[in-house]
């Protein structure tokens, strides 16, 4: 098992605005923490999610399209307001 331990490189120049959705509930956030694949990122948010206050935790599940969260492993849809450039 490997460990990334996150650098400067990970760390966004500017936070990237989203919108959380999780039941009946939006948040505007901002996506603080990325990995250079997109498929896991931290975004930190007004409110609280599944006991998450203020910052969440995101994985990409590729087989339902969607972040899950890290712990509960339940689905939260994330709205890009910008869409993220591949690198």
């Amino acid at each position: 098992m490997t460990f990334h331990i996150p650098n400067d490189d990970d760390v966004l120049p500017q936070p990237m605005p989203v919108t959380l959705h999780w039941k009946q509930q939006s948040f505007a956030g901002q996506v603080v923490l990325m990995s250079h694949n997109r498929k896991s990122i931290s975004v930190t948010f007004d409110g609280m999610i599944l006991g998450y206050l203020g910052m969440i935790p995101l994985l990409w599940d590729d087989e339902r399209h969607a972040y899950f969260d890290l712990f509960y492993h339940q689905l939260v849809d994330v709205a890009w307001t910008n869409t993220p450039d591949a690198t």
